[in-house]
């Protein structure tokens, strides 16, 4: 397998990973019962969208030729840094808030 292609399988296992993670977190809020709904949905919606720009960057090395690839790849390590940031970010916030809401009591999983 050249790298071009191990690079390209990884990419797509690391998406397929984060997506199920956000699948998970949207579900999650649904059954939140607290005002705290809209703010997680906005980062959701703010994950999918890096999520799809990784789908783009992957698009874009699949089909690109071997001169340009490289450079690509270079771009699509940062796209995966941010994305990779961002969950982390949301998942921390979530712990968080989840946590003072659980002693609080407002928060219902």
């Amino acid at each position: 397998m050249s790298k071009r292609d191990e690079f390209i399988r990884k990419m797509k296992d690391q998406l397929d990973e984060w997506n199920l993670e956000i699948d998970v977190f949207e579900k999650k809020i649904r059954k939140i019962k607290t005002d705290m709904t809209d703010k997680y949905q906005a980062r959701i919606d703010e994950l999918r969208k890096k999520r799809w720009e990784g789908d783009r960057k992957l698009e874009q090395i699949r089909t690109a030729g071997e001169d340009t690839w490289a450079h690509l790849k270079a771009e699509s390590e940062h796209a995966w840094n941010a994305m990779k940031d961002a969950l982390e970010a949301f998942k921390s916030h979530y712990r968080k808030d989840s946590d003072s809401s659980r002693r609080s009591g407002e928060h219902r999983e």
